[in-house]
C-alpha cells in the first residue's frame, strides 16, 4: 500500500507559547503536527510561534533550514490521554 502524504495548513494564527501552553493536550497536538509531511502557516510569525512551542514543550531544538524543519528527536509514540508537561 502506498505511503500517504499529509499536509496541514493553518489559515488562522498559531497561538503564542503563553496561550498554547494552557491547552491540556498541547504535546499531542505538536506531535501530530510534526508527523505531517508538510506544515504551512499563513505568515512567518505563526510558524515562529509553532517552532517556539516545539522547542519549549517538546524539549528539542527546531530550526528552519531551506524552507524545512530540522528536528533532532524521534516523534513520541501516539497515545491518548492529555496533559503532561
Amino acid at each position: 500500500q502506498p505511503r500517504l502524504r499529509i499536509g496541514w495548513f493553518l489559515h488562522t494564527p498559531f497561538p503564542s507559547l503563553e496561550v498554547f501552553r494552557t491547552l491540556p493536550m498541547r504535546k499531542e497536538i505538536l506531535s501530530g503536527l510534526l508527523a505531517a509531511d508538510l506544515l504551512g502557516f499563513h505568515i512567518y510569525d505563526y510558524s515562529r510561534h509553532f517552532l517556539h512551542a516545539c522547542t519549549q514543550l517538546m524539549g528539542s531544538e527546531l530550526s528552519l533550514e531551506s524552507r524545512g524543519i530540522a528536528w533532532d528527536m524521534p516523534l513520541p509514540a501516539a497515545g491518548g490521554g492529555g496533559g503532561g508537561g
